[in-house]
């Protein structure tokens, strides 16, 4: 089930789209690079569970579909939606006590935005003081690579064939004194 949203902000994120790619500046020094050469969005990633949602639980609304509807903090048990989850974690600091996401995280979901879930641990630490509830995100192997298309060629490959079609033309235009297409030619000679 889907735990990690992805929302778009008007405040400052160390978590960017760039023409519709994230990037993750750890620094928040790349934030003006961007500013004055690249149309970007400031985005914050929401990590949910169904936990029980408490008064003073910070909540995201979600419809059937699973696209957000609302954030909001949890004043009243009663309003509560079945549908609404508990945000656990997050990179909006505007969600008073919500643990932080760390760097790690943030640096491996760039590199795969696909990822929808994500496990979540929660743990207790034992402070001299109090005791303390938090979440450790456990990242997913990276995702594996899908198979290329049949119709999808690499580079490497794709130069093979110019140079494959031009020795082919040679020959043909020497044989045949005729045009063959660079369809009718690609169809002749592609991976199978």
């Amino acid at each position: 089930m889907k735990n990690i949203h992805i929302l778009p902000t008007d405040k400052p994120s160390r978590l960017l789209k760039i023409e519709d790619r994230l990037n993750f500046d750890s620094t928040s020094l790349l934030t003006e690079f961007y500013k004055n050469f690249h149309k970007y969005k400031n985005q914050n990633i929401y990590i949910t569970n169904s936990e029980e949602i408490k008064k003073g639980d910070w909540c995201m609304s979600l419809c059937d579909d699973e696209s957000y509807e609302e954030i909001y903090q949890c004043k009243n048990i009663g309003l509560v939606d079945d549908e609404d989850k508990k945000i656990i974690l997050t990179t909006d600091q505007d969600l008073d006590g919500i643990q932080a996401i760390d760097d790690e995280f943030l640096e491996w979901f760039v590199k795969n935005p696909s990822c929808e879930e994500v496990k979540v641990l929660k743990y207790k630490s034992n402070n001299m003081h109090k005791m303390n509830l938090g979440y450790k995100i456990i990242l997913p192997k990276e995702e594996p690579k899908k198979e290329q298309d049949k119709d999808k060629y690499s580079e490497e490959e794709v130069i093979k064939l110019l140079h494959k079609r031009d020795e082919h033309m040679n020959t043909y235009d020497k044989l045949h004194g005729g045009f063959q297409t660079p369809k009718e030619w690609f169809e002749q000679f592609k991976n199978k």
